[in-house]
């Protein structure tokens, strides 16, 4: 019964509209309908309440983003640049603002402001290819080195980052190079595995692509893709039916 949901939430917000969780849910709810300009005004109205709140001007700064008010999104977002818990998200969606408006050089610097968080791998992916777009793919190489080497844990990912970024730019035989080099570290990544399983797939060499993601399923009987993937590969492929 959402609109009658819908409707209870809105009576209750004008009756409570400093009531906080209730003006999040009503938000919450708008947006599921896909009325994101009414979503922004609950915001609007809550942070005259909590002006210092940063999850709410987050939350504002998006669904302006998401109407189009860009400037007005970029501003909230320099504001919460100084937040110590959505600074690392203002980064990102400015790097994003300057990106769509041709402003590489700006997103790059953005996207690098990103600290480990839930946008850190994707700001990273953005602002290689940037850098590669613009013929210094080995400054985005170099870049990615280092930071394997100062982030041991998030190597596994970092090395997919290359392989991608280096496959968009058709350099396929130092793709390969860089998975076979992470392979040597992490033998038993399913998702290092799998990548160079795909790599396989896509140069026809179906007994390397075989080998792989039997290697995964060994590990992992239960693991979906690499089943899927051997499945229709044996079917499409091969008369191993």
């Amino acid at each position: 019964k959402k609109d009658e949901a819908l409707a209870y939430a809105e009576q209750s917000f004008n009756q409570f509209p400093e009531n906080n969780a209730l003006g999040r849910l009503y938000a919450s709810l708008l947006i599921e309908k896909g009325d994101t300009q009414a979503a922004e005004g609950v915001f609007a109205t809550l942070l005259e309440y909590y002006p210092d709140s940063a999850s709410l001007t987050l939350s504002h700064a998006l669904l302006m983003l998401e109407n189009k008010k860009v400037e007005d999104a970029k501003s909230a977002f320099e504001e919460l640049t100084a937040s110590p818990t959505h600074s690392s998200d203002a980064y990102y969606y400015l790097g994003r603002i300057a990106e769509q408006q041709d402003q590489p050089e700006e997103a790059i610097t953005q996207y690098q402001n990103v600290a480990p968080s839930s946008h850190y791998n994707t700001a990273i992916e953005r602002y290689v290819y940037l850098l590669s777009k613009q013929e210094r793919m080995d400054e985005a190489l170099e870049r990615l080195a280092l930071l394997r080497q100062d982030q041991p844990r998030n190597a596994q990912k970092l090395w997919l980052i290359q392989y991608q970024l280096l496959n968009t730019f058709d350099k396929t035989d130092m793709a390969l190079d860089g998975l076979n080099q992470a392979l040597t570290q992490f033998p038993e990544d399913e998702s290092l595995l799998y990548a160079r399983a795909m790599h396989y797939d896509g140069t026809g060499e179906i007994e390397l692509m075989e080998q792989d993601l039997r290697k995964i399923i060994t590990k992992n009987p239960r693991n979906a893709v690499a089943l899927n993937a051997l499945g229709y590969t044996l079917a499409d492929k091969t008369d191993r039916l």
